[in-house]
């Protein structure tokens, strides 16, 4: 009985706050069998020869390797961060915008530094749940750290040409799909320009230890935790909320084509519900640590976040608009989309979700331009389930509940058949059976005050409370030396 191990119920009242992001420095980093050390190597490359600016001449290693570690609480994350730099003048001039490269020669100190930032960077990532085995070993300061994982590790990364502050995104795979990821830590490297400076390992261990009862297992070679399973009582509802209505729709409007296992759980609404949420909460947790750092960790989130969101509409699309089964189902996944939109933009991030989306790369759905945004993915989809499922005789009260829905969670024509409807690749039987809906759609838009009328199942999100962690909050929350903002006079004043 000692593998029977109970799992832990917690409210969601009682779930603790996460702590800010940290970095450390590391010297090696092995992910497989791919392999990086920090430092710069090569022959030297003369800079400043000219004179540029009054610029001593001087020379630099051509190429150099940057690795950073980070650990991200509220994500329950590592991350490593990896840049190869090469500083020949060829390289760097490649790297920088010609609005940039106008002023900034690619033979001065400058042009060297501006590399620097606009660099490719890659970012290595594993989940502390996917974390199987850690071992530590060596002195501190000098700690070697294997982490054997679940999961292949996870690649994001920042194109050349952008700021070191551009969202990053996923990307392709370097590491061979690797399953281990070990690094050796070093002294952390001083920091200017306003950063945060970097913690010793061995204090970013013990912050670990404190977080997660799981890697503090790991680490004392102790069997992990299962992991703690937020419950909710149950409560009685009318028939009018939003709850009873989604049950009504999806009783009602199956459709007549069988739901298979497979389908089904492709277009889960309660898994849907779930994984949507938990990014949500994730980001609010890290805005709430850390406002004013936590840009770049809540891009990738939301990133991750509007991927999903792709992948789920994708799978809406095939089940319920070409294969006309499970309307309900799909319908309660769109809206799941559209409410964790409007959760999202609740949150006081310190860049707007919306901008950071439209700078991504976006999602497209079959042979259609790529969408930057919930909104347009929802109006390019929402329309033709509604007209799938009017095809298919869903009743009118339904038909009328689901129309109401649509509008309400952000599509303005939930009627109108969008104009990307041909670069869908639905096939010909289902393209007929669209088109056939949309005409019993538009009769039934002429009723707009009746199904108007009907309940609404939108959630209202309130703006959440913006917390600047550097000055406000608890002391022992701080992002910064609090005793900085002494009102004494050995303290300094923060503008």
């Amino acid at each position: 009985f000692a593998s029977q191990a109970a799992v832990v119920l917690i409210s969601p009242a009682m779930a603790p706050k996460s702590p800010a992001p940290v970095e450390f420095a590391i010297a090696e980093l092995q992910a497989g069998r791919k392999r990086w050390a920090a430092g710069a190597r090569g022959s030297l490359v003369q800079l400043n020869q000219d004179g540029y600016l009054g610029m001593q001449p001087t020379a630099t290693p051509r190429y150099e390797t940057v690795l950073v570690g980070k650990v991200m609480f509220g994500r329950e994350r590592f991350a490593f961060e990896l840049q190869e730099l090469d500083f020949h003048p060829s390289a760097v001039a490649a790297v920088l915008p010609k609005r940039v490269a106008a002023g900034c020669p690619p033979t001065s100190s400058l042009g060297v530094h501006m590399a620097r930032q606009l660099a490719q960077l890659h970012s290595l990532q594993a989940k502390f749940e996917d974390i199987d085995k850690m071992e530590v070993t060596g002195a501190p300061g000098e700690e070697t750290v294997t982490l054997r994982l679940q999961q292949p590790v996870a690649c994001y990364s920042k194109p050349a040409g952008k700021e070191r502050t551009a969202q990053l995104a996923v990307a392709a795979d370097i590491t061979g799909n690797a399953k281990t990821l070990v690094f050796k830590a070093c002294a952390p490297v001083p920091t200017t320009g306003g950063k945060k400076p970097q913690l010793a390992f061995n204090s970013v261990l013990q912050q670990l230890m404190d977080h997660s009862p799981r890697l503090r297992a790991l680490v004392n070679g102790e069997p992990a935790p299962p992991k703690a399973v937020l419950v909710t009582p149950p409560r009685k509802r009318p028939c009018d909320a939003p709850a009873s209505v989604a049950k009504r729709i999806k009783k009602e409007a199956q459709g007549k084509a069988k739901l298979s296992a497979e389908d089904a759980a492709a277009v889960d609404a309660d898994s849907a519900k779930q994984q949507l949420n938990e990014y949500v909460k994730n980001m609010a947790e890290t805005v709430d640590a850390d406002w004013h750092d936590s840009y770049e960790e809540t891009g990738e989130m939301l990133s991750e976040w509007f991927d999903d969101c792709g992948n789920r509409v994708q799978e809406v699309l095939r089940v319920g608009v070409a294969r006309a089964s499970g309307f309900g189902q799909c319908h309660e996944v769109l809206k799941q989309v559209a409410d964790t939109w409007a959760n999202i933009q609740a949150i006081p991030f310190r860049c707007c979700p919306k901008e950071a989306l439209s700078e991504g790369e976006g999602f497209a759905l079959a042979d259609c331009d790529p969408v930057h945004s919930a909104t347009e993915l929802l109006s390019l989809v929402w329309p033709m389930l509604l007209a799938r499922a009017a095809a298919d005789d869903v009743p009118d009260a339904t038909l009328m509940q689901m129309i109401k829905d649509a509008h309400d969670h952000g599509v303005p024509e939930p009627c109108a058949a969008p104009t990307e409807q041909a670069s869908l690749k639905l096939g010909k039987a289902a393209t007929q059976q669209v088109r056939k809906g949309f005409q019993r759609l538009a009769q039934l838009a002429t009723r707009q005050e009746e199904w108007q009328s009907m309940p609404s199942t939108r959630k209202r999100h309130r703006m959440r409370r913006c917390i600047d962690r550097r000055f406000d909050g608890p002391r022992h929350l701080r992002t910064r030396d609090f005793g900085s903002d002494s009102d004494d006079e050995g303290g300094c004043s923060v503008m």
